[in-house]
């Protein structure tokens, strides 16, 4: 019994993860109370639904996201199930990423590839190239570009939902 109450309640005792986990915790407290009661300078709850909502993020998954944020920031402040408070955040953010609803880092690199020809149908992208060997599934692109013709570059970002800018590709 001992063991499970450590488990659930328990924290490490040296300064480095004392500084950590309050560095996490203001992080996580100040980032979550901005969504959840609009502070620092956030929108609020209503708000935050409705921008959520405009990537496809139902209000549930919003709200629970939130409050996990928020309370779990303030329990890793205060140190009292900080265990469970980390695989609460770790669960929201492994989530949220595998999901596709928050980026690996702004503006990164979605996907990218050389094409024979890109149209565009129903708000989708068909992308035209040459099929691979069949043991190379994963090929989603010409590489290297063969063929007669012109050549197309297209390239997907992450990006906020608000982006009003013109993105450069250099290559």
């Amino acid at each position: 019994m001992d063991d499970l109450l450590n488990l659930v309640f328990g924290t490490f005792g040296s300064r480095s993860h004392l500084v950590v986990r309050l560095g996490l915790g203001v992080v996580f407290f100040a980032h979550g109370a901005q969504k959840v009661f609009g502070w620092f300078g956030g929108p609020g709850l209503r708000q935050t639904i409705e921008g959520f909502r405009r990537m496809n993020i139902p209000p549930a998954a919003t709200v629970v996201a939130a409050l996990i944020e928020c309370l779990g920031g303030l329990a890793l402040l205060v140190g009292f199930l900080v265990r469970p408070a980390a695989l609460g955040l770790i669960v929201v953010l492994v989530g949220f990423y595998f999901l596709n609803w928050i980026p690996p880092v702004p503006l990164s690199m979605k996907f990218g590839g050389v094409y024979h020809n890109i149209t565009k149908a129903d708000g989708a992208y068909h992308l035209a190239f040459e099929q691979g060997d069949w043991y190379r599934f994963w090929k989603r692109s010409d590489d290297p570009f063969r063929g007669e013709g012109p050549v197309y570059c297209f390239t997907a970002v992450f990006a906020p939902v608000d982006l009003r800018m013109t993105v450069y590709h250099r290559w």
